[in-house]
């Protein structure tokens, strides 16, 4: 489909323990895909029509990243941004240098 950078990433809850990081339209669009069909309604068609005309430049683009935010929040999947976990952190150049 696009891999159009979506600016300000969303933070989806995909599955009990993973968070994902959804940035551009093809993220996006896989998410959507795999929303279980019992859970689909007018929210997800009308958040699946947005996609796709961001997609056809019909909309801008952060219309359709704000249309999935909000498909998320209404799903209750919404995330913050995760902190940064210990080991994402930088190293300082001096890690790891004899004493």
């Amino acid at each position: 489909m696009s891999d159009r950078y979506m600016g300000e990433p969303v933070y989806v809850k995909d599955g009990a323990y993973m968070i994902r990081e959804v940035t551009t339209l093809d993220e996006a669009f896989d998410f959507m895909e795999k929303w279980p069909e019992d859970r689909r309604g007018t929210i997800y068609d009308t958040t699946l029509r947005a996609l796709m005309a961001a997609h056809d430049k019909r909309i801008p683009i952060y219309a359709a990243r704000n249309a999935f935010a909000g498909f998320a929040k209404w799903a209750g999947i919404l995330e913050s941004a995760p902190a940064a976990l210990p080991w994402m952190a930088k190293a300082s150049s001096q890690a790891g240098a004899p004493a």
